[in-house]
């Protein structure tokens, strides 16, 4: 039977050296090749003129025929969207490809019969924040393309010095190592990140005479042939983590960060060891050497132990026989041997998680429109607790956190009455790893935030250009997730009572207000930021989600820009801090 034929769109060049989603899509569609697939020239991106005349020639010439079709590929620009659509309509079969976690929606997900990830761990976590079914594809690595054929292992290796990658951690490792082990070289690999961002920590790496840069390359073979051991502590939550799996086939060990599926992708290879919360994506901050001790001390050891290294390697191996090429092939047969049938299901529909609540402590009634959006996350399988008549809102919390605890809620998100918010927003944060993560808004007539930033953000980005979450040195208890493990710990760590057992089962006082020295005397920390002053006190950072759009309902809705400017709105906002 003649093979379909597949068109793969996407945002960006396929085969960029500089994107692991674009390399990814390049490695499928040499293996669907191989396999015979009749597949497109897909060698210019979507904003390519040719390249969007030869798309809408694929999609047009499948009216009344488009069984025999597939496209495929990733990416929000209109024309995406728009060609997606079209395609849909004339039967093309459509499969968007995930790569990462930007997605907070998927546009109009009846456009695609099918959505692809390459991670158990990116399968259920778009199960759970949005009601996807997607399947799972790992990615195809062209062994030709990444394994040498002689190594010289020599380098602890760096791949890609960006934020999201980890630069910052890198510069405190490299500095600390050049002065404690001048005899390990260190080389980074450009790409997306280049040496001026390795410079831009602060750190005068220079002086050790220990780091190697290596200008982005399209062979990576030029890198993996000269590393002897593979860092890669991510800040973002990785979908898989393509360079891991690419040292791993070639028998080199990975220590990496346990961010995302990097975990599972290791497998019983490698070390993936924890960072601190306070570095995300988003900072601009150096870890301390204390907080990198353990990094350290991995790198040390492997690097020393003959036997742990030679063993490492062994298991890399092991490991990496995931994506044999034979068994990923097979795994790609399967698949399109069965792209007629439809496997994502409606969206929005979230499975019930009796795990998850999202409490709303109120005086005397809930604003509308956070109603209806709690309504909505009532629909959604999520449950919704609300008090009435809580006046003395440190005690409120404190009971009804105390009680979410006793049920056992693993997440918890408290809301406000006067927020408004979209369901699917709650549900992300609920989800999401973090321990705990704050929603960002305005106060009442006043141009000031509700949550204060961390000491070392100096600018952030609301809305359609959030680049990550942001650390806060106090957050605002309006829209806030926090992972019940943490009330635990506060319990444990701060010796924190058991109050008003006389009346019941009784309460911690997670929220009680507190007072505080400070340069200019003493602070007085209300329920919201006490809260966030105990969290401090157990080696917690709350993070801010800005990409999530709050209203902080008064006399009307108050948003992100009117702590900033007068009142304009954007889909996207920068806030000097």
């Amino acid at each position: 039977m003649r093979k379909p034929e597949l068109f793969y769109i996407s945002s960006e060049l396929i085969g960029d050296p500089t994107s692991g989603a674009a390399i990814a899509a390049a490695d499928l569609l040499r293996g669907l090749s191989h396999q015979g697939f009749a597949v497109g020239p897909n060698l210019h991106e979507a904003t390519s003129e040719s390249t969007r005349a030869e798309a809408r020639e694929f999609v047009e010439r499948a009216r009344g025929n488009g069984s025999r079709r597939i496209l495929m590929g990733y990416g929000n620009e209109t024309f995406i969207l728009d060609l997606f659509a079209e395609a849909h309509r004339n039967g093309i079969v459509t499969i968007l490809h995930i790569h990462n976690f930007y997605y907070r929606s998927i546009p109009n997900p009846e456009i695609f019969d099918h959505i692809v990830v390459p991670s158990r761990y990116a399968a259920d976590y778009y199960r759970d924040a949005l009601g996807l079914e997607c399947h799972v594809l790992p990615n195809r690595v062209d062994p030709a393309r990444v394994i040498p054929p002689e190594r010289s292992p020599t380098y602890l290796t760096f791949v890609n010095p960006t934020y999201a990658k980890g630069v910052h951690v890198v510069a405190r490792i490299a500095d600390e190592l050049g002065k404690l082990r001048p005899d390990i070289p260190f080389l980074v690999v450009e790409s997306r990140g280049t040496e001026e961002t390795l410079a831009n920590c602060g750190l005068d790496l220079h002086r050790h005479g220990t780091i190697s840069l290596m200008g982005n390359t399209p062979d990576a073979k030029d890198f993996w042939s000269v590393t002897r051991l593979c860092l890669m502590p991510s800040l973002w939550l990785e979908s898989e983590g393509l360079v891991a799996v690419e040292a791993m086939m070639n028998g080199i060990p990975v220590i990496a960060s346990d961010r995302g599926a990097l975990p599972s992708t290791l497998g019983g290879a490698g070390f993936t060891l924890p960072l601190p919360d306070r570095l995300t994506p988003a900072t601009r901050s150096l870890p301390t050497s204390e907080e990198i001790r353990p990094w350290l001390d991995a790198i040390l050891r492997v690097w020393d132990d003959a036997d742990l290294y030679e063993s490492q390697t062994n298991l890399a191996r092991l490991e990496a026989m995931r994506w044999d090429p034979e068994r990923i092939e097979e795994s790609n047969r399967e698949f399109f041997a069965n792209i007629g049938q439809r496997t994502s299901p409606r969206p929005g529909k979230v499975d019930r998680r009796p795990d998850l609540a999202v409490l709303v402590p109120h005086l005397n009634g809930i604003d509308h429109d956070c109603e209806q959006s709690l309504l909505e996350l009532e629909r959604l399988g999520i449950q919704v607790i609300r008090r009435s008549g809580s006046s003395q809102i440190d005690v409120a919390r404190g009971e009804m956190a105390s009680s979410a605890l006793r049920a056992g809620f693993k997440s918890i998100l408290f809301v406000d009455s006067d927020i408004g918010f979209e369901a699917i927003d709650a549900v992300r944060l609920l989800i999401r790893p973090e321990r705990v993560i704050a929603g960002i808004y305005a106060k009442k007539n006043r141009r000031e935030l509700s949550s204060r930033f961390g000491p070392d953000t100096e600018e952030v980005h609301f809305g359609s250009i959030a680049i990550g979450f942001y650390p806060l040195e106090y957050a605002a208890t309006g829209f806030l997730k926090i992972s019940t493990d943490c009330l635990s710990e506060m319990i444990e760590k701060l010796d924190l009572p058991l109050c008003n057992t006389r009346w019941g089962e009784g309460f911690w006082p997670f929220f009680q207000p507190v007072v505080i020295p400070s340069d200019r005397g003493f602070h007085y920390l209300g329920e919201d930021w006490a809260f966030s002053h105990r969290l401090a006190a157990i080696g917690v950072t709350p993070l801010a989600d800005t990409s999530i759009r709050l209203w902080h309902y008064g006399r009307s809705a108050f948003g992100w820009e009117d702590a900033g400017q007068d009142r304009v709105r954007y889909a996207g906002f920068k806030y000097k801090i």
